[in-house]
This record gives C-alpha cells, sequence and structure tokens, in this order.
C-alpha cells in the first residue's frame, strides 16, 4: 500500500494557522486561516514528504480533539473551500492528504451529546453514548457518562451502536468525496473496537481502493476484509435482490468445494494477497445450475496451502465462462463500452476482434482498468467462449439489448 513507503508531514492546523484557543462559537470563517498552509506546499515538496497528516479540523470546542461537527471545518480555520484549495494544491504537488479521525470520543458541545443534555431521556441520541442517568457528572448534567481516560470534557461515543458506526462512517465518506483525502489517521486506536475498525477499514478501501494495472491492492489486512464483505454481506444483499424480483439464487463463494484454485499475482509492484486463477472446479456450480437456481460467485480464492486471495471478479468470471464451455460471457460496468476517447460516448467500438488488442493498448486506447477488463474478455474467447461483451448495466435490459439486437448496446469481442 502507498503508505508502507510514505513520508509524512505533520500539521496541527490550529496551531500553524494562529487560531485561537477556544472556540467561542462566533463565525470566524472570514479569516481564512488554513489558507496559510498554501505557503508551505512547495516547501514540504523540497523536504520529499510524500503525504501530509493534518490534526484535528474539524468543528470543535477547543483544541480540536473535543468535537462538535464532523461534517463542518472549524470557523477558525476557515471554509469548506478553503481547505478543499489546500487539498487540491497538496495533490497537485505529488503529496497526499491524510485527516486525524479522532472517533473514540467527542466533545461537550457535540451536537448529539448537547440535545441529551437538554431532553435527558427523550432524546433520541442517549444511547450514542455511555451514559448512567442514576448519576451525575461532574458538570452537573444530571446524568454519569464515560469520558476518555477520565478527562471529561471528551464524551465517549458508543461504538456498538450502528446508527453511530453509520453516521461516522458517512462523515469519513463526505470527507473522501469533498477533500478527495488519501488516509486516516485513528486517535486512540487502542480504544476502538475491532469491529468498528474492520467496518471503518472495508468502508474506505470501498470508497477509495488503490489500483495498479486494475487490480486492486490487497494487504492481510484487507484480504480478510474482502472475505468478509464479498462472500458475507455483498454476496447476501443480491441473492437477497434476486429473490425480490422472483429469482431463485444461491451464494456460494470461490473457496466453496474449492471452485476457486489461485495463486499470487506477480508483477513488479507488490499486490499483496491479489490471487491468479490456476483452475476452477464447476461441480458447486453445476449442481445449483441443476437445482434450477442462479449461483451468485464471490470472487474470493484459495491456495493449495489455504492462503485466501483476492480475485479480479472479471478474470473470474472468464475462466468461469470458459470451463462452463458458455457461449457468451457478459461484463456489467458503469461506461457504454470500449471507446477511442474514452470521454466521447460517439467513439464507442461495438465489434473488436481479440488480434487488435494489442496494438489498442499501444494507442492507449485500452488502459487503466480497462486493461483487466478487456485481457479477461480475450482470455474468455481463446478459452473458447464463443463472444465476451462489455456493456453498460445501468442501461435498463442491456442484456436483452446487447444479446437480441443487430446493433447492441456495447462492445462485443470475438
Amino acid at each position: 500500500m502507498w503508505f508502507d513507503d510514505a513520508t509524512i508531514y505533520q500539521i496541527y492546523p490550529l496551531g500553524l494557522c494562529g487560531a485561537p484557543l477556544q472556540n467561542d462559537g462566533s463565525d470566524q470563517t472570514g479569516e481564512h486561516r488554513i489558507l496559510r498552509v498554501l505557503d508551505w506546499v512547495e516547501h514540504i515538496k523540497k523536504l520529499g514528504a510524500t503525504c501530509v497528516l493534518f490534526n484535528p479540523l474539524f468543528d470543535s470546542d477547543a483544541h480540536g480533539y473535543d468535537t462538535r461537527d464532523y461534517n463542518r471545518v472549524d470557523p477558525r480555520l476557515g471554509t469548506k473551500e478553503d481547505f478543499q484549495a489546500v487539498c487540491k494544491a497538496l495533490h497537485e504537488a505529488g503529496i497526499r492528504v491524510m485527516l486525524d479521525g479522532v472517533f473514540n470520543h467527542v466533545g461537550r458541545g457535540f451536537w448529539a451529546f448537547r440535545d441529551v443534555q437538554e431532553k435527558k431521556w427523550d432524546s433520541p441520541y442517549k444511547d450514542w453514548f455511555h451514559l448512567n442517568f442514576d448519576g451525575n457528572s461532574a458538570y452537573n448534567d444530571g446524568f454519569w457518562y464515560e469520558g476518555w481516560e477520565g478527562h471529561y470534557e471528551l464524551v465517549k461515543l458508543n461504538l456498538y451502536n450502528p446508527t453511530v458506526v453509520e453516521y461516522l462512517l458517512n462523515c469519513v465518506g463526505r470527507w473522501i468525496d469533498e477533500f478527495g483525502i488519501d488516509g486516516l489517521r485513528l486517535d486512540v486506536a487502542y480504544m476502538l473496537n475491532e469491529d468498528f475498525m474492520r467496518r471503518l477499514r472495508a468502508y474506505c478501501d470501498g470508497k477509495k481502493p488503490e489500483f495498479v494495472n486494475g487490480l486492486r491492492v490487497t494487504d492481510k489486512e484487507t484480504v480478510d476484509i474482502v472475505q468478509m464483505v464479498l462472500a458475507g454481506k455483498v454476496n447476501k444483499e443480491l441473492v437477497a435482490l434476486l429473490a425480490e424480483h422472483q429469482g431463485s439464487a444461491v451464494g456460494l463463494c470461490g473457496i466453496d468445494g474449492q471452485m476457486l484454485m489461485a495463486e499470487k499475482v506477480e508483477s513488479e509492484q507488490d499486490l499483496g494477497y491479489v490471487g491468479d486463477i490456476v483452475s476452477v472446479n464447476t461441480k458447486p456450480i453445476l449442481d445449483a445450475l441443476n437445482g434450477g437456481y442462479v449461483p451468485v460467485i464471490a470472487t474470493v480464492a484459495s491456495s493449495k496451502s489455504g492462503q485466501t486471495y483476492n480475485v479480479n471478479a472479471d478474470t473470474a468470471a472468464a475462466r468461469i465462462a470458459a470451463e462452463l464451455k458458455a457461449e457468451n460471457l457478459i461484463l456489467m460496468t458503469d461506461i457504454a463500452g470500449l471507446m477511442r476517447d474514452k470521454d466521447d460516448p460517439s467513439t464507442l467500438m461495438p465489434f473488436v476482434n481479440i488480434s487488435e488488442v494489442p496494438f489498442l493498448k499501444r494507442q492507449g486506447i485500452i488502459s487503466g482498468g480497462m486493461i483487466p477488463k478487456i485481457d479477461c474478455c480475450v482470455e474468455a474467447v481463446r478459452r473458447g467462449v464463443e463472444r465476451a461483451h462489455i456493456i453498460d448495466g445501468r442501461t435498463p435490459h442491456s442484456i436483452l439489448v446487447e444479446l437480441f439486437t443487430d446493433e447492441g448496446i456495447g462492445t462485443m469481442f470475438y
């Protein structure tokens, strides 16, 4: 992963930018203090730093670790647009951005805790914290609550509450979407429960995975999450969706019955626990089909030694299609197909002979995430599948249009 070799430059923005020690709630965004970081970008780059870690910069009571609102840049520092400008400048300089994730506790000014102070038992947020209404706090709130290491200005969040976890994940999602952040430093990580950290890791990997030539880099921690999410949550959700539309489906995992056996992918950059399929056992798939079920397969594989590998789903689909002697392989994605100009849908190439693929790669028409997708189409055709298709799954009835009309809607490889 990129952070294994990162050189991190740490900034405590409230201090560097000269913010007042206390947040009095007044609108100080006009000071635009966070923009002072822009003056440091070139210096940070010259030092050889590849990532900047920002200690807390979201709305807080005082020092940043006492959060009031995870979705608002501290008004003592500026606005969302100000920090977006800082992140943009760092990224343009080739420097990644990491934020301090303070998820164990919040400040007494946190909006949900303020609601509990006001409404006590009647607050819908009382279960967001570890409270006891039979006691009292040092602040005479009329209830006792757990603070971090005895510091009662820091109110401990209940990370066993699914609503709290969902709220925090949504906040992180906004940071990724709005600022393009590349990573998180977890404050007091020793206090965070493992289930929360697994959820957080899986969520962040899903929002911003690292890819090399279209293959997802997968370290030891991530491969366990991949198995849990793909073979568990995602697989069962797809089965339930098919059932909702009167389909009979059964969830399978590549590890089941040694369906997918793999070896570690060898490449110039170590991809971690990413596997290449070496064999396919079609019996579990055929048993499901013969039983009248649609098999929904999570593309997690195992090696002879029992090591779990993350396998590219397109690659797995191509190998499975070939072993089943399928007539067609259809890959559904979020683009129209292969285009000569990826930004111009009118340049869609409806038909491609697999012999043309090397030339299209040299021209740069096939690049990035399209490489493994098209490679698997080529592999499937070479292994006996008559046709492989890449189509836009967002288009209604896209499979029917591609298969049963002369013009089709995607790209067919033959």
